[in-house]
């Protein structure tokens, strides 16, 4: 009986180690990853390839992905205001902008409303906005979060490279857009996405 004992304990820690590690692996990759995309950027190796794109298509699929990973039931509320149209963008950056704001919207709202996603086609842009309703960002730091490796303060128990926001960033200004964020502490983050006509 004290030797089952022993090796149940034994099997315990071990469990524990081995997820330790592997979330630890896990990290390590994703910052190896995120480093690579930067540097290819700052050196100007990435080269958006413009093409008539349905945006909303990509929103869909991006979330869906999103929808089907999640443990606690949530999903990504979608929200369309006007008509839809094709814009002129590279579907692959926008695709990877969308997937970091998803990423991050359920990230840091665990236990708190589904992000809501809306995408608005104005007379003279397309602006795309991802709202979660957690952690939110504290008031004085909300303006370093577009820099490479900055994570806000109260988000340092979460995992994450602090690079995602910034790469997203630098995609959504090659596809010739702007983005930004607004945000209140412990009440939720808003980034906004914004299109002129093309």
């Amino acid at each position: 009986m004290q030797v089952d004992s022993i090796e149940s304990g034994l099997k315990e820690k071990l469990f524990k180690v081995t997820n330790r590690i592997q979330s630890e692996v896990e990290r390590m990759t994703e910052l190896m990853n995120d480093v690579l995309i930067l540097g290819k950027i700052n050196a100007g190796s990435v080269k958006p390839t413009f093409n008539s794109t349905d945006l909303l298509a990509i929103i869909k699929e991006t979330a869906k992905k999103y929808d089907d990973i999640q443990n606690d039931g949530r999903k990504v509320k979608i929200e369309r205001i006007g008509e839809p149209r094709h814009i002129m963008i590279d579907g692959k950056l926008m695709e990877h902008t969308i997937s970091n704001l998803i990423s991050n919207a359920f990230k840091y709202s665990i236990n708190k409303p589904s992000p809501v996603l809306t995408l608005n086609y104005k007379k003279d842009q397309v602006q795309i906005s991802v709202r979660d309703f957690g952690i939110g960002i504290p008031s004085d730091e909300v303006k370093n979060l577009f820099q490479a490796f900055y994570r806000a303060s109260n988000a340092n128990d979460l995992p994450g490279t602090g690079l995602g926001v910034a790469i997203a960033k630098e995609y959504t200004e090659l596809n010739g857009g702007k983005i930004s964020v607004i945000s209140k502490l412990n009440e939720g983050s808003e980034f906004i996405v914004d299109f002129k006509n093309n």
